[in-house]
């Protein structure tokens, strides 16, 4: 199967340099993306350079997407307002002011093209807004998480790995593209943090976990999500097991196979 039109995290911060340079903004105010599985560290990372606030999922995003009516409308109003605080309302109007849910016409309209039939609007945030996410992060913030990362990584070299592996297993995790084969890849950094500093006896680690946590609450300045995904912190990573790779090496010898035949 091909993936279509994909950018790749590289490419993509080879085209915010281009246009920084060609346009000489120092950095965008807000990078949103209206898109799934995209509040991961790694992402954020990738446009740290070019963005004083980002807005993202660390979910998959319901066909709605965002509110854009409502947070552009208070924008209409207040044209002065900072980038963070229109941040703060991109992510607080999620789902629960868009008009395809708030209008009965549109909402009917809505659930029409889904084949449903008559809900309520509460009931219909309730249903699509259950594993919803979505986060506002503080960019100047995102070195100093990932300087607590690496130094909280390097100290796990030294615990055993059940204890990482457990931290794995019961974090909270976002859909996988990988298949159901094989365990989420997708893992809350928040979420995995604090299982390891539970789970852990090392004085060093449970300090590190605590740095983390701290970098993220700072990172995170506004953040929304579902009663399915109640460990969700803000923040994702990518963490996956042996058995994706496993499986992605019995996969290529099935082609490989195939195309010999």
């Amino acid at each position: 199967q091909k993936l279509g039109n994909a950018i790749y995290l590289d490419q993509l911060g080879e085209a915010l340099a281009v246009i920084q340079q060609r346009t000489d903004i120092k950095k965008f105010d807000i990078i949103g993306m209206d898109a799934c599985l995209m509040g991961q560290l790694e992402v954020l990372s990738a446009l740290e350079p070019y963005a004083n606030y980002a807005v993202l999922s660390e979910e998959n995003e319901p066909a709605v997407g965002w509110a854009y009516t409502s947070f552009l409308n208070a924008l209409a109003e207040n044209p002065g307002m900072s980038a963070a605080d229109l941040s703060k309302l991109i992510v607080q109007s999620y789902i629960t002011e868009d008009q395809r849910i708030q209008n009965e016409q549109a909402r009917s309209e809505y659930l029409g093209q889904m084949g449903r039939g008559y809900f309520s609007a509460n009931q219909v945030i309730n249903m699509i807004g259950k594993n919803a996410t979505l986060s506002a992060i503080d960019m100047a913030k995102v070195p100093a998480l990932m300087e607590s990362l690496n130094d909280l990584s390097y100290a796990l070299q030294n615990t055993h790995q059940s204890t990482v592996a457990a931290a794995r297993s019961y974090a909270q995790s976002f859909t996988s593209l990988f298949g159901q084969q094989v365990p989420p890849s997708y893992i809350d950094l928040g979420s995995f943090v604090q299982v390891l500093r539970q789970e852990s006896r090392d004085a060093t680690v449970q300090q590190l976990s605590n740095q983390v946590l701290t970098s993220i609450s700072q990172a995170v300045i506004a953040e929304k999500h579902g009663s399915g995904k109640s460990g969700a912190t803000g923040i994702s990573f990518y963490f996956p097991n042996s058995a994706l790779y496993r499986n992605a090496y019995a996969v290529f010898e099935e082609q490989v196979e195939q195309l010999g035949h």
